[in-house]
Parts: structure tokens; sequence; C-alpha cells
């Protein structure tokens, strides 16, 4: 895995993380916790951890994603809105799938 993945995975992480870093400091259990309250028989993390951007757990404004993205890989192109928010979805879906998966 390039080195340029690995930084961009990590960030992808701890954005995560920081999101379900509530009071009790113990963000993976409460990444499970929401994941384990809202997953439909059947789903797959993935879609789960996709969906969990669809409802608002995570950043909802497309000028808010354009430039989280583009604090952790910079790109010359300019991508549509539909385009911020679906590499978004899955870049968040994917990571919830591997960090679920990691605590198994």
């Amino acid at each position: 895995m390039s080195t340029i993945t690995k930084q961009v995975r990590k960030a992808i992480r701890e954005h995560i993380l920081d999101t379900f870093a509530w009071d009790d400091g113990d963000s993976l259990h409460n990444l499970i916790g929401q994941v384990e309250h809202i997953k439909c028989a059947g789903e797959s993390n993935y879609t789960v951890g996709s969906r969990m951007v669809d409802d608002g757990f995570f950043l909802v404004y497309y000028d808010d994603i354009r430039e989280w993205l583009d604090s952790i890989h910079p790109s010359e192109k300019r991508f549509s809105d539909s385009q911020i928010w679906s590499t978004y979805k899955h870049l968040i879906g994917r990571e919830v799938a591997y960090l679920l998966q990691e605590d198994n």
C-alpha cells in the first residue's frame, strides 16, 4: 500500500472516530453501538457506514466535504457535488467496515 493511501486511510479513520468521540472517550465502542443500533438484517458494515453519511452522522454540506477531502488528498480537478458525495460515502463506508472487522 502506498504511503499516500496509508495517510488517507489514517485521516479517514481519525475523521470517523472523532465523530464518535463522546464523553466516555471510547470512539470505537460508540461507533459499534451506533452501527448495531441502525443495522438492518443482512446489511454489510460497508452499507451501514455509507448509509450513516446519508443519515447525517458525518459532514453534510458539499463544501465541507470537498474541503475535507482536499485536506487529505489535494486534487486539481473540480468534482461535482454528486461525485463528492459518492466518494465521501464510499470512503466512510469502507473504513467503517475495516474498523468493525478489526474489532472482531
